[in-house]
Order: C-alpha cells, then structure tokens, then sequence
C-alpha cells in the first residue's frame, strides 16, 4: 500500500513540475531540434518538420507564400515578426542578426522555412521580434 502511494504521489508530482514548467516557456521563442524519429532521407526542408510537429499537435503555426505569419497562436503584426536563426553555418549570416540561446550565438537564417533544408545537427529558433 505505501508503495502504490508512494507512486502516486510521484506521478503527481512530476505532472505538477511537467504543468510549471510549460507555464514558464517564452511564447516568443521556439527552439527546434530535429526528432531522432524523423525520416531525413527526403532532404526536408523545415517547413516539412514544422508541418510533421503541427501532425502531432507539437507545434501551430499559419504559412502563406512561403512567410510564417503565425507560431502557435502569436501572429505578425504591423512591425512584430517571427524572425528565423540558426547555427547552421551554411545556412546563416550574422551580418544580419544574431540571437543568444542558452549561451550560445545563432545567426540569422539566410533562407525560409520553405527552402531551408534540414539537419539534426543544427537547431533552427524561431524568435517573435519587434523592429
């Protein structure tokens, strides 16, 4: 019995930091890193990854002509834009912005969602900035 109690209470626990922990997350800020689940033998581009997390109730996010509009409910405004970075060296250019996760520096993307093709050894953060 103190056993199954014990369980319980640990599960509750864990839900109760999983359910604080999602309360904190930066709604301005998601950091993608590819799913070791993923299939990247096609050469996906990330928008392909974005529309795999969407499948997955993981992600939401709007598209039109090959600009994110909108990331999980946060939508473009009149000067306010998802901005795109990443520490893809050969698909990034820090003359054009730089964006510090975690200590580390990521640069901005040098092309879309819809043409940037994919690695799991990069991580791609989209950034909800205001210019």
């Amino acid at each position: 019995m103190k056993k199954t109690l014990a369980i319980v209470l640990t599960i509750v626990l864990l839900v109760g930091l999983f359910s604080l922990v999602a309360c904190t997350k930066n709604p301005n800020e998601v950091v993608l890193q590819i799913d070791k689940k993923y299939d990247l033998s096609r050469g996906d581009k990330l928008i392909d990854y974005m529309e795999y997390l969407d499948d997955k109730d993981k992600l939401e996010f709007d598209e039109e002509n090959g600009m994110i509009e909108s990331i999980n409910e946060v939508e473009n405004s009149l000067n306010s834009y998802w901005m795109l970075y990443t520490d893809d060296p050969n698909n990034s250019n820090s003359a054009w912005g730089t964006y510090e996760y975690k200590g580390k520096t990521y640069y901005s993307a040098t092309l879309g969602a819809t043409a940037l093709t994919i690695s799991r050894d990069y991580t791609y953060i989209w950034v909800y900035q205001t210019f």
